[in-house]
C-alpha cells in the first residue's frame, strides 16, 4: 500500500472499531482513481457491513467525504432456485422466494442449450443474513414445492476435478483416495478399474487391426501440426497385360 494512503485507511480502520463494527479482512484495494478513494473487500460479510452508511465517518484528516455506496449488487450475492416447473412463471416464482427473503431481486431465467421439463432462476439477495439463512435452509417453497437453493457459480469461473468430478478444486488437490465415475460419482474399485482398462486396450486392438488408427486423437492433432511430415506419393508401377486371343 502506498505511503500517501496508509494514515487515511488506519484511520478507517480505527473508526470502524469505534463504532463497534468488526472486518474479517482488511481491505484487498485501495487507490486513488482521479480525487475518489477506491476500496475493496475480500468477502461478502464485509462488504454487507460496509454498504451501511453508519460505518463510514464524516471526517477524515479534517477533511469532509462523501461516501458513494455501489448501486449494483455483486455477482458473488446470486443464488439459484431450481427445478421450477415450466408451468410456473417467473413473477409467481419472485412472489415466493419474496416471501423467505425479502431482499430478493433481479429475477432471472437461466437458459440451457437444451430442452428441460423444469426451469431454474437466478436471484440476487442483498441482506448478508437473508442469504446466509437460503444457503443454510437449502430448501425454498414455491406454491406446494419444496425445491433447491443453491449458490450461483458462472460457467466461465467453474473449476472442476477430473478424479471426483467435483466442483472447487482441480485434480492436483483432489482429497479422494480413489478415482470416480464421471457418469454416476461412484468409486472405482481396483477390479473396475482393471476391467475398464482391459476394455480400453482392447478397443485400441481391434482399431488397430480394423486400420482405424489413422483416426487416433493424439494421430489426429498431431497431423494439424506444421510439423506433420506428408511423403511424396509414389508413382504407381507399370503393370504389362498380355492379351490372348
Amino acid at each position: 500500500m502506498p505511503a500517501l494512503l496508509s494514515p487515511q485507511i488506519e484511520q478507517l480502520y480505527e473508526h470502524f472499531k469505534s463504532v463497534n463494527i468488526k472486518l474479517k479482512d482488511k481491505f484487498s484495494l485501495a487507490r486513488y482513481v482521479g480525487k475518489q478513494l477506491k476500496l475493496g473487500v475480500r468477502n461478502k460479510e464485509d462488504y454487507f457491513e460496509l454498504c451501511q452508511q453508519r460505518a463510514w465517518p464524516l471526517v477524515i484528516q479534517g477533511k469532509q467525504i462523501k461516501v458513494t455506496i455501489p448501486k449494483v449488487i455483486p455477482e458473488h450475492f446470486t443464488l439459484v432456485v431450481r427445478y421450477i416447473p415450466n408451468q410456473i412463471n417467473i413473477e409467481q416464482v419472485k412472489d415466493k422466494v419474496k416471501k423467505s427473503a425479502q431482499s430478493a431481486d433481479n429475477f432471472r431465467k437461466i437458459v440451457y442449450h437444451y430442452e428441460r421439463s423444469t426451469t431454474d432462476y437466478r436471484f440476487t439477495v442483498s441482506d448478508i443474513h437473508e442469504y446466509n439463512g437460503l444457503l443454510t435452509l437449502e430448501r425454498i417453497g414455491v406454491f406446494n414445492l419444496i425445491r433447491p437453493v443453491t449458490q450461483y457459480l458462472p460457467s466461465n469461473k467453474l473449476t472442476y476435478c477430473t478424479r471426483c468430478w467435483e466442483l472447487g478444486h482441480m485434480k492436483l488437490q483432489c482429497q479422494h483416495q480413489r478415482p470416480k465415475c464421471k457418469v454416476c460419482l461412484e468409486e472405482y474399485s481396483p477390479f473396475q478399474f482393471l476391467s475398464v482398462l482391459i476394455n480400453e486396450v482392447d478397443r485400441v486392438w481391434n482399431n488397430l487391426q480394423l486400420g482405424h488408427i489413422r483416426y487416433a486423437p493424439i494421430l489426429v492433432s498431431y497431423r494439424k501440426t506444421d510439423v506433420w511430415f506428408k511423403p511424396t506419393p509414389k508413382k504407381p508401377d507399370i503393370v504389362a497385360f498380355k492379351k490372348y486371343a
